[in-house]
């Protein structure tokens, strides 16, 4: 016998034959777009936590990049008047306030290396470089029992994980001179 359409099978006959009806499709389509969903949650949070631990590193190296630097400058100009603090006390611009006894500025030889809209820049002979971008970079002379002894040298960069938060972390090194200063 043949159907209205020519098939050949008669809708009777087709009734015993297995297939999925409306509904299952539409339900397996529902779960499986609910699996896709799960799965690409899933590879989404992966690429923000990736992303968040890129940010860290690249900040604390920023840090590191900026304490290098200060001690390298200070160690080809270790001699008696080549390492001055002078300006203003940290405050503005800074996380620390003013705390106990850090300036935002250090001149290094002909070199004043200061922090200014977050970031230490070199300034020699009115020309300025960028050394690295950071939340807040503090000096403030070490004192032994002679006196002077070295400088300590405080940077914050921005803990990542926590979010901007105030402070950050530091990542603080102590100098010592090698010469009497």
């Amino acid at each position: 016998m043949r159907d209205a359409m020519g098939l050949g099978v008669s809708p009777k006959k087709r009734k015993g034959r297995g297939g999925f009806t409306l509904l299952e499709m539409v339900i397996v389509l529902l779960v499986t777009m609910v699996l896709a969903a799960l799965v690409f949650g899933m590879i989404g949070s992966g690429a923000s936590s990736y992303r968040r631990t890129v940010e860290g590193n690249n900040a604390e190296a920023e840090a590191r990049i900026a304490v290098a630097y200060v001690t390298t400058r200070v160690r080809m100009n270790d001699r008696e008047g080549g390492v001055r603090l002078l300006g203003r006390p940290a405050g503005a611009g800074t996380v620390w306030g003013g705390e106990d006894g850090y300036h935002s500025e250090l001149y290094i030889g002909e070199a004043r290396v200061f922090y200014e809209d977050g970031a230490i820049y070199e300034e020699i002979g009115g020309r300025r470089a960028l050394i690295a971008f950071v939340r807040g970079f503090g000096v403030r002379y070490a004192y032994g029992p002679a006196g002077v002894a070295g400088l300590s040298v405080k940077v914050t960069y921005e803990d990542v994980d926590a979010g901007y938060v105030e402070g950050g972390r530091d990542l603080e090194v102590d100098i010592a001179f090698r010469a009497i200063h």
